[in-house]
């Protein structure tokens, strides 16, 4: 894979998500495209809706081996999702989003260390209180009534 130089800015990772109800016409230009994106950081996301013969976009999810252009050249590495609507018709909503998603951490994680990038550590995020929280007037989090533990203290 080709390491993109630094200038480029990598603090976005993209997802393309294209709704289709028919086959591809240009495939060999479609191939060519997703090959060319493979080093970039995105994700495709293609989802057939109805009846179509889907078979050329499930060759485009890379399932099958390594996605070749018409030219000859590698996919640095899978980038698309094909999900077949159909198929989840009868699921529940969490079903279909859950399966189309499925990869989607491991491309990202593929393309940041493809580019020499560890991932950046969770950074937690803090939540001031809200004004009221705990019953109390939003001042020091409390109703006024608790003591500390120095002020409540007895030996």
């Amino acid at each position: 894979m080709a390491i993109l130089p630094r200038s480029i800015p990598f603090q976005k990772y993209y997802m393309l998500l294209i709704l289709t109800d028919g086959v591809v016409t240009d495939i060999s230009e479609t191939r060519d495209a997703i090959v060319e994106a493979s080093c970039l950081p995105m994700s495709i996301i293609i989802v057939g809706v109805g009846n179509a013969d889907f078979s050329d976009m499930r060759a485009l999810d890379g399932e099958d081996g390594i996605l070749l252009s018409s030219y000859g050249q590698e996919a640095a590495r899978d980038i698309v999702k094909f999900v077949p609507f159909r198929e989840f018709k009868k699921a529940p909503t969490s079903a279909l989003a859950k399966y189309v998603l499925a990869e989607v951490p491991k491309q990202v994680v593929e393309f940041y260390a493809s580019q020499g990038l560890p991932p950046e550590p969770h950074k937690q995020s803090v939540i001031p209180p809200r004004r009221g929280e705990n019953g109390g007037d939003g001042q020091n989090g409390g109703d006024g009534g608790e003591q500390t533990r120095a002020e409540g203290a007895t030996s």
